[in-house]
C-alpha cells in the first residue's frame, strides 16, 4: 500500500508518489461516506484526517535513517488502520437501511476485497516495520493489487452505484384498470403507514415493516425505493414522522405540549435525533417552526 523505502535514501523526485500513496487509507474512508452516506458532505474533519496523515507519513518517508523512523512509521500505519476500519464500519453499519440493492451489493464487495485486503496490508507492514521486505513479499503485494483492483472495479461497474447515482422517480399513474400486484402492495404499505402509523414504533426496521405489510423484505426494499423514490429506510420513515410532527406544531391545541413529546410520539427515541432530522427536511428547528407564522408543509 504504501512506497516504502526500506533502509535507502529518499528520494524528493518520488515525493508525489509517496503522497499518493500516504492517502490511500483516507481516501478509502472518505470514498464509504461519499458513497453511503446520502447526507454526506465534505467537513473540516475530513481535511483534518488528510494533513495528519500527510504529516506522519512523510516524517516517516523522511526520517528514514533516523531512530525517529519506527515511531512515526507505527504512528502512521496505527492511524491507516483507523481509517480502514472506520470505512468499513460505515459500509457495515447503515447496510439494513439502504434500499438501493445495487449499492447494498456493492458494500459486501467493499469490505469484504477491499477492506480486508487493506488491513492485510497494514498488518505485514506493522510486522516488517524498520525491516526491508524481500522481493517474494513485494511481488505478491503487486499481485494482489492488480486481482484486488480488478475485482473492485468489476464490483463497482456491475452494482453501478455511487453517491451521484440518480434517484429513481416515482413511476406515473397506470391507466384505469384492475390493481396490479405492486399496486395492491402500495395499498397495504399506504394503510400500515398512513392508518395503522406503523411510522411511530419506535425502532421500527424494514425487516418488521415487511411484516405488518406481508410482504418478503427484499420486496418492500425494492417498493420503497423504486415506485417511491427513497434510497434510505431512515429517509422514508422520517418523511411520515416529520409530516406528523408538524401536522402537531401547527395546531393551536398543542403549543403547550412539549416538542419532547413530540418527537416520542412520532417515533423518535430521543429529542437529538429528532431535531436533526427535523432542521434537515423542513430548514428550521421545530421551536421556529412552531412559532411562525406560515410554516411551510411536507
Amino acid at each position: 500500500m504504501y512506497c516504502s523505502m526500506g533502509s535507502h535514501e529518499p528520494s524528493l523526485i518520488i515525493l508525489p508518489i509517496v503522497g499518493l500513496c500516504i492517502l490511500i487509507p483516507p481516501v478509502f474512508w472518505l470514498f464509504a461516506q461519499a458513497a453511503f452516506d446520502d447526507d454526506f458532505r465534505f467537513k473540516a474533519v475530513h481535511a483534518a484526517g488528510f494533513l495528519v496523515a500527510l504529516v506522519l507519513g512523510f516524517g516517516t518517508f523522511l526520517n528514514s535513517e533516523s531512530p525517529m523512523r519506527v515511531v512515526t512509521g507505527l504512528a502512521s500505519r496505527l492511524l491507516s488502520l483507523v481509517f480502514i476500519l472506520s470505512a468499513l464500519w460505515i459500509a457495515f453499519r447503515s447496510r439494513r437501511m439502504d434500499l438501493v440493492e445495487s449499492r447494498r451489493k456493492f458494500r459486501d464487495w467493499l469490505t469484504a476485497i477491499v477492506g480486508l485486503y487493506m488491513l492485510g496490508v497494514i498488518a505485514a507492514e506493522i510486522a516488517l516495520l524498520g525491516k526491508d521486505p524481500s522481493p517474494l513479499v513485494s511481488t505478491l503485494n503487486v499481485a494482489a493489487i492488480l486481482v484486488v483492483s480488478h475485482l473492485a472495479c468489476h464490483g463497482l461497474s456491475s452494482a453501478r452505484v455511487h453517491a451521484l447515482e440518480a434517484i429513481p422517480k416515482p413511476a406515473p399513474p397506470p391507466p384505469a384498470t384492475p390493481p396490479s400486484e405492486e399496486q395492491r402492495l402500495l395499498e397495504q404499505l399506504r394503510v400500515a403507514m398512513e392508518e395503522n402509523f406503523a411510522y411511530r414504533e419506535n425502532g421500527l426496521s424494514i425487516a418488521a415493516l415487511a411484516g405488518k405489510v406481508g410482504v418478503p423484505e427484499h420486496v418492500l426494499r425494492r417498493l420503497i425505493n423504486q415506485r417511491l423514490g427513497f434510497r434510505n429506510f431512515n429517509e422514508f420513515l422520517n418523511r411520515y414522522r416529520l409530516r406528523d410532527a408538524c401536522a402537531r406544531l401547527r395546531t393551536p391545541g398543542m403549543r403547550s405540549l412539549p416538542i419532547l413529546t413530540i418527537a416520542l410520539d412520532v417515533g423518535y427515541n430521543s429529542i437529538t435525533p429528532f431535531n436533526r432530522a427535523f432542521k434537515e427536511l423542513v430548514g428550521m428547528t421545530p421551536t421556529q417552526y412552531r412559532e411562525a407564522e406560515n410554516p411551510p408543509t411536507i
